[in-house]
């Protein structure tokens, strides 16, 4: 079984980096064909699911125990959504490195959206999610990281994106970039202990304080200092919100039937 690692890609050959370049390329080919593999097993198991879900339906499935039955279907969802999710991974660096590479120029495509949503039954606004996706990552890299090792979801990255409003443009977007950069340990952190839609919330909170917060200090020595009030207030609001939806699901009754009032 192939086994991708971070050094096949970031390692250069000692005295050839041409060398080192077609290696890299060569993984991302690797990946492909594992990929391969691993979807070729997925579709073989969904191709059956008719029949089993027709099963369920039988006297002797119905006689199973509803805890058992709870269980199998919790099992299901779960890894159903890990594999979703890993697949979105791979989703949007492929989309990353497609738009990259304007790959749709050899298709007669007239943009790399319009060729993923051609090449990958996709629709145009899935497709420049995917991009979009792939141009957060790379803009933070700590975030992108973080996106890639499955610790963050395609939720927490479209709002990490959309943290720099679209009006700034030029230095005033550059300076932006340069504070978010610095706030991302931060970023991840807060994503971790949070649902999505609490996340999205922070991050547009974020969004409000970034331009009056803005760095007065152009040599970029305080710009992890002047980035932290736009953070700072949105991160208090978040932690009440995490605190608070944690308080309801430990007092919620269905929790402890055995103490619920009568």
């Amino acid at each position: 079984m192939f086994v991708y690692t971070r050094d096949m890609a970031t390692s250069p050959a000692p005295d050839n980096v041409i060398d080192s370049g077609r290696f890299a390329w060569r993984g991302v080919s690797m990946i492909a064909a594992a990929t391969d593999t691993v979807v070729d097993e997925a579709e073989r198991v969904a191709a059956d699911l008719s029949g089993l879900l027709r099963s369920l339906d039988s006297p002797d499935a119905a006689a199973v125990p509803i805890s058992a039955r709870g269980q199998a279907a919790t099992e299901f969802a779960v890894a159903a959504a890990r594999l979703r999710q890993a697949a979105l991974r791979l989703q949007v660096a492929a989309a990353g490195l497609v738009d990259r590479e304007k790959v749709h120029r050899l298709d007669a495509a007239r943009t790399s959206r319009v060729w993923l949503e051609r090449h990958s039954g996709i629709t145009h606004r899935e497709a420049s999610e995917l991009v979009r996706a792939a141009a957060t990552c790379d803009r933070f890299p700590v975030v992108g990281e973080a996106f890639y090792n499955g610790e963050l979801t395609l939720g927490h990255i479209d709002a990490t994106g959309n943290i720099i409003p679209a009006r700034f443009k030029g230095p005033k977007r550059d300076e932006a970039v340069e504070k978010v950069r610095a706030v991302q340990d931060v970023l991840v952190e807060a994503a971790k202990g949070a649902t999505i839609e609490e996340y999205t919330d922070f991050c547009q909170r974020v969004r409000d304080k970034l331009d009056e917060d803005g760095p007065k200090d152009r040599s970029g020595r305080g710009i992890t200092g002047v980035a932290a009030p736009a953070v700072q207030r949105p991160l208090v609001a978040l932690g009440r919100s995490v605190r608070r939806r944690r308080r309801a699901h430990r007092d919620d009754p269905r929790r402890h039937p055995g103490t619920a009032r009568s």
